[in-house]
């Protein structure tokens, strides 16, 4: 199975490998949506049995197929694989090679990792991170797209203007505070210091 998808990855690329690992993940949250459902109504039959088998199987094979993306350092690939290990969908679940996952796909950039990351840091889930590098990726996610970076740090008081102008405005807010190349300087910066913990 495995070299039908290395012919696909070869053929048709990374971004095919994704988009067919999202599949799987979203018919394994169907399944586990059924299996709720049945439970819900005290009806754990054969028929949830195998939603549960089948809901096993596809998150497995969302997790092979993310995880041969994330070999071909593709950042949202490193991100879901990061998810499917903090959440433990389709694999054991295992915060370290989640945090691992998270790192490599914000030193690429990613404003899903950025925040994710900036999440646990805030938490105090790493140690020896602290809140300054957490609002410091919040920041680099913001200026990457990610919505709910944004809200956190609107929230917390730390963005400039709310709404209009693009970046670099000088005002107080998130470009002046992480510079022109936010996402990938800011998430190096941080990734480093989380590595040297190891």
């Amino acid at each position: 199975m495995k070299d039908h998808f290395a012919a696909i990855l070869r053929d048709k690329g990374v971004e095919k490998l994704c988009r067919m690992a999202a599949g799987y993940e979203r018919m394994a949250s169907s399944n586990r949506e059924n299996i709720v459902k049945l439970q819900e109504n005290a009806r754990m039959t054969v028929s949830c049995e195998e939603d549960f088998r089948e809901f096993q199987r596809n998150a497995r094979m969302a997790v092979v197929l993310y995880a041969m993306a994330a070999k071909q350092k593709y950042a949202p690939a490193q991100y879901k694989l990061g998810r499917c290990f903090e959440e433990g969908f389709g694999v054991e679940e295992n915060k370290d090679e989640a945090l691992k996952f998270f790192t490599k796909a914000t030193k690429q950039g990613s404003a899903s990792a950025q925040k994710r990351l900036a999440d646990i840091y805030a938490r105090g889930d790493v140690p020896g991170v602290g809140r300054e590098q957490a609002e410091m990726l919040y920041k680099a996610a913001a200026l990457g797209g990610n919505e709910e970076a944004r809200a956190i740090l609107g929230a917390a008081g730390a963005v400039g203007g709310g709404g209009g102008g693009g970046g670099g405005s000088g005002e107080g807010g998130a470009s002046a505070a992480v510079g022109t190349a936010p996402a990938q300087v800011s998430a190096d910066r941080v990734a480093g210091r989380s590595r040297a913990r190891s």
